[in-house]
């Protein structure tokens, strides 16, 4: 495994999803990944994929499939692969993002191709092929819809892998600050630098809507941009200042007696200063919509 299929972190809930993925390793048993955009699903997929005899890594997009595939596409595709293949056995995993993108009747093509997993052309070559699908969605609430087969949602989940979002591995976000500075680093041929702690502060109780992808993507960035030196607070990018935080632990110093209304004004007149007036980034700031922040305005006459 090279170090871009790496798991990185040691939290409880990675070594959790590196214990399971280590006992299924050397099967053919189906794998669901679940998850939030940018957790690391395709880089999951990769590291399933990297232990046992697989030989072959093949991702699809559902998301291209739903308009362009034909209805016998899966049966096609491997029949193809024995064709190309001059080995006796191969392995293959095929990893299927947006598995809840496929249309029914590639549902039906996969559930069909599923139920006959090995694919034999002639008597020497045989294919194995291993599906590993992932989805950003609650499949079961597509099941429920009507919208999913229920046969092929047991089939495609022989085992079910939950990956968390960032915000709820913040002990991870060290380990991949410094994986991402040494591989940006490296490919941009720049010496590493480091961040203050106000950044790494700032970093841990961010809310990380994007989550590792987001976390990457913005660290490229400031290696793009900031060469040398400490990297601080001023060398972020201006909407990143403009998304949610969560709490870091603190407690609200809550009075008793005290109206809940008078708090929620408070945290409405400190967020509006932080923001300089600003309603539609106080509203991001708030996790509410910028129509409801005008309304409560309205309502404690800060209009």
């Amino acid at each position: 495994m090279n170090s871009s299929e790496e798991i990185i972190g040691n939290s409880k809930e990675i070594s959790r999803i590196r214990h399971k993925i280590k006992q299924a390793s050397d099967s053919q048993v189906s794998i669901l990944l679940e998850g939030e955009s940018g957790t690391g699903k395709d880089l999951l997929s990769r590291y399933c994929s990297s232990g046992g005899n697989i030989s072959f890594y093949k991702k699809f997009d559902c998301e291209i499939l739903e308009s362009s595939a034909s209805t016998n596409f899966f049966m096609d595709m491997a029949e193809r692969s024995a064709e190309k293949n001059s080995q006796s056995i191969a392995n293959y995993t095929w990893y299927l993002d947006h598995i809840e993108d496929l249309n029914m009747a590639l549902q039906a093509n996969l559930l069909s191709f599923l139920e006959s997993p090995a694919v034999i052309r002639s008597e020497k070559i045989k294919i194995q092929i291993r599906v590993i699908s992932s989805t950003s969605v609650e499949l079961k609430d597509r099941v429920r819809d009507g919208k999913f087969r229920e046969d092929l949602y047991y089939r495609i989940s022989g085992v079910k892998l939950m990956i968390p979002p960032l915000r709820e591995r913040k002990e991870d976000i060290p380990f991949l600050i410094s994986h991402f500075l040494k591989m940006y680093s490296l490919k941009f041929e720049k010496k590493q630098p480091e961040f203050s702690a106000d950044v790494l502060n700032l970093f841990q109780s961010h809310y990380w809507h994007g989550n590792v992808r987001q976390l990457e993507m913005l660290i490229s960035g400031i290696l793009t941009l900031h060469a040398r030196g400490t990297i601080s607070l001023k060398n972020l990018p201006e909407e990143f200042f403009t998304q949610p935080v969560i709490s870091a632990g603190k407690e609200l110093n809550v009075v008793p007696g005290i109206a809940m209304k008078t708090y929620e004004k408070e945290i409405i007149r400190k967020n509006l200063m932080f923001v300089n007036g600003n309603r539609a980034k106080a509203a991001i700031l708030l996790g509410i919509s910028e129509r409801n922040l005008y309304r409560k305005l309205i309502e404690f006459g800060m209009q």
